[in-house]
């Protein structure tokens, strides 16, 4: 234990522009986040859409009539797909509504076909108008499991909608609906910098090893009574910390906000710290294994720009190919982000994708152990250094 304690206060003291670093980019992101969202528009009749029917049904019809009348938007239409992108791209509109065909022979099946969204940058309008389409096509399914798959009946439901001006809409409190969406919203943007900027953090924790490496550290380390166990724990105690700086102003800052994700704080909490695991197992394997700091640089980067990627950090990987979403099972970004839609929706259990993520942090732990105790990091760098 005591070993353990002298090795984690020298590790520290090393270490104390690093976490000053860290409690600072976790404030910062916070920050820019939450109040750099609050600003969002809120009347959703400026937004202004592009609107592709290739149904013609009955259905696609009242969803038009659904936007433009019950909402206020205001709706251009055209079958070109080429001119509603060029309009998009210009941002002479916000985005574009395609209505796939077959959308309502599927819906009467209930074999639902998504309408398919497309925005470039207008996040606002996006929150805005991704909540109504949804919240809208629930109200069409249940309107569909009324009429029992019978397109006549379906037809008539809508058009007594119509006539008597109440919406298929069953959310009535639209500021609510708004502020769900944006609450969840905001949430995942928040976790995906904190997973990035956490990953990326693993940097110094790599440092940290590779420092110990080259000055001769490690060497003396190794020849004295410290088992390999004792190192690794010392530097992860070191990661423990940076994490909490990096986590937790963020976290609390969220929740001092008074956003509701439909997420609980502990949930946050407990997947982070499993998460934060992974990133400290992570980088003290690099820092164990690579010759160079160049090269954990590199390595940490280019691992944690493509497990973003994969995983749902930049996007998320339901709009992503079925082979895509299958590599991202190899990232802890993708378990992270699955435990966090089972507690959403309910639909399944968030703790098998938060042992996962233990599993791959006891996966490097173990690694690292072997690896230090087999001596073979310090002899590849003496002798370089030799050289």
């Amino acid at each position: 234990m005591n070993n353990i304690i002298a090795l984690f206060k020298g590790g520290l003291s090393r270490s104390k522009g690093i976490l000053i670093v860290a409690l600072a980019a976790s404030i910062g992101v916070a920050f820019l986040i939450i109040v750099g969202t609050s600003s969002m528009i809120t009347d959703i009749g400026s937004i202004r859409l592009g609107f592709i029917d290739r149904d013609a049904s009955a259905v696609s019809s009242d969803f038009a009539r659904h936007l433009e009348d019950d909402l206020g938007m205001e709706l251009v239409i055209s079958d070109s797909v080429d001119d509603m992108n060029t309009e998009l791209v210009n941002k002479r509109i916000s985005g574009i509504i395609e209505v796939p065909p077959g959308f309502e022979e599927a819906l009467l099946s209930e074999a639902v076909i998504p309408v398919e969204l497309t925005f470039a940058g207008d996040y606002a309008n996006e929150v805005f108008t991704r909540g109504y389409v949804e919240s809208y096509m629930q109200s069409l399914g249940l309107l569909s499991l009324a009429a029992g798959g019978d397109k006549a009946e379906l037809g008539l439901f809508l058009e007594d909608a119509r006539s008597n001006r109440v919406s298929v809409e069953t959310l009535a409190k639209d500021e609510e609906l708004f502020q769900d969406q944006k609450d969840r919203d905001i949430y995942r943007l928040m976790i995906a910098f904190i997973l990035m900027l956490g990953f990326y953090m693993s940097i110094s924790i790599a440092g940290l090893l590779f420092t110990d490496r080259t000055n001769g550290t490690y060497r003396r380390i190794k020849a004295g009574s410290v088992t390999s166990f004792q190192y690794v724990s010392s530097v992860a105690a070191i990661g423990v910390i940076l994490m909490l700086l990096i986590n937790g102003p963020s976290l609390g800052l969220y929740a001092v906000a008074g956003g509701d994700p439909g997420v609980p704080f502990a949930a946050t909490a407990g997947l982070m710290a499993a998460y934060s695991l992974f990133v400290i197992a992570f980088g003290i394997f690099v820092g164990l294994v690579m010759p160079s700091f160049s090269g954990i640089i590199a390595l940490t980067v280019a691992v944690a720009t493509i497990t973003s990627m994969l995983g749902g950090a930049f996007f998320p990987v339901e709009m992503a190919p079925a082979a895509f979403r299958a590599m991202g099972h190899i990232a802890p970004q993708f378990w992270f982000f699955e435990a966090v839609n089972a507690i959403q929706t309910g639909v399944g259990n968030p703790l098998g994708p938060a042992l996962i993520i233990l599993l791959m942090a006891v996966l490097f732990f173990v690694l690292s152990g072997i690896y230090f105790a087999g001596n073979r990091g310090m002899l590849r760098t003496v002798s370089t250094r030799g050289a």
